[in-house]
């Protein structure tokens, strides 16, 4: 295949090669790879590529291979007439459970964008598309205009979105199947979060929403505000949520307990760096037992007497909890720590 393949790693890595002249390589590598040859990461490098042959081997890629990691840098890609349409700098691509996660340089380029489109073009078993809104700022309409090229993806991951164009892009969409937003390290500004409320209200083809961060959202304004939109929506079905700072009778530790008492879409919750009382346990508890919604409940580093730590631990035990933990450290360690471990589900209730 005109590289070089590691055995022990089985990583391949293809350097200066011109993929252009005739598709001979091309077919060897899409039949090498749909009849078992096990490679684990893929590595372009300064190669360059006919669009036809390169549609032809990313559909084999994600599709029918084994590769978990495509890394791209430095592709040129040619039109039918050799001349060159874009250049794709740097790109890592990894595939994971249904999920495409691509990271290209945190630096906007006009190659890398086209070449998100064709990895979508190309995608039919990714259900869930995982980006960095630092690859795109500036350029949202172009991010528009990749995730409308493909309709296999019905959930989004965007990293570090504390920008309201971003938000836009995404709540803005014209044709799309998205119905999952996950979002990571981002709404930490008071501008972004409000206008990601306002943007729930007027989208109606979200279902779930995931803000689980590994630091909760401690703004009292933002999670009253969020938990007050969610209730008047008509679509929205699940929310996974991490709060901070939950104190005795302030605003906060009100408003939680009315919405897990009378709402429905509190499916996954995490506190965190809160003193809690008897009268909270007691929302969560309901929500589980007679909403049958709240399935997933963790505390770090939280004051939780233990006859209540011994009703949710019961209710647990019940079946009604799937997952329930106490921890003396905060989340993102403990987070760490079982993602050394790999743990299964136990019989205890102190999983992540």
């Amino acid at each position: 295949m005109a590289g070089i393949f590691d055995q022990k790693t089985h990583e391949g890595f293809i350097s200066q090669m011109n993929f252009t002249k005739d598709n001979k390589i091309i077919k060897i590598m899409c039949d090498a790879l749909t009849t078992g040859f096990y490679i684990v990461k893929l590595i372009f490098q300064q190669c360059s590529f006919y669009e036809g042959y390169l549609e032809t081997l990313l559909d084999t890629v994600i599709n029918r291979s084994s590769i978990r990691c495509l890394n791209m840098t430095d592709v040129v890609v040619n039109n039918y007439f050799g001349s060159m349409k874009y250049t794709c700098e740097y790109m890592v691509i990894e595939f994971k459970n249904q999920v495409m996660k691509v990271r290209c340089n945190s630096n906007y380029h006009n190659g890398n964008i086209r070449m998100l489109r064709l990895l979508l073009q190309q995608n039919k078993i990714h259900q869930r598309l995982d980006i960095s809104a630092f690859d795109f700022l500036g350029h949202e309409n172009d991010l528009q205009q990749c995730l409308s090229a493909n309709i296999v993806v019905t959930g989004l991951t965007i990293e570090s979105s504390n920008n309201i164009n971003i938000l836009n892009a995404i709540f803005n969409l014209k044709k799309n199947a998205l119905c999952q937003l996950k979002l990571t390290h981002s709404l930490y500004e008071s501008a972004t979060s409000s206008h990601f409320c306002e943007m729930l209200k007027r989208n109606l083809k979200f279902v779930e929403i995931d803000l689980m961060e590994y630091t909760g959202f401690k703004e009292e304004t933002f999670v009253i505000k969020l938990l007050d939109t969610l209730r008047e929506h008509k679509s929205i079905k699940s929310l996974n949520l991490h709060v901070e700072n939950i104190q005795p009778s302030k605003q906060i530790e009100t408003h939680m307990i009315k919405s897990l008492q009378h709402d429905k879409f509190i499916s996954r919750l995490c506190i965190s760096a809160s003193f809690i009382t008897h009268e909270f346990i007691e929302a969560p508890l309901h929500a589980s037992q007679v909403h049958g919604t709240l399935t997933y409940l963790n505390f770090y580093n939280c004051d939780v007497k233990n006859d209540d730590k011994a009703e949710l631990v019961s209710l647990y035990n019940k079946g009604s909890l799937l997952q329930l933990g106490f921890y003396e450290q905060p989340r993102w360690r403990v987070i760490l720590e079982k993602r050394k471990e790999y743990p299964s589900r136990s019989k205890s209730p102190n999983i992540n």
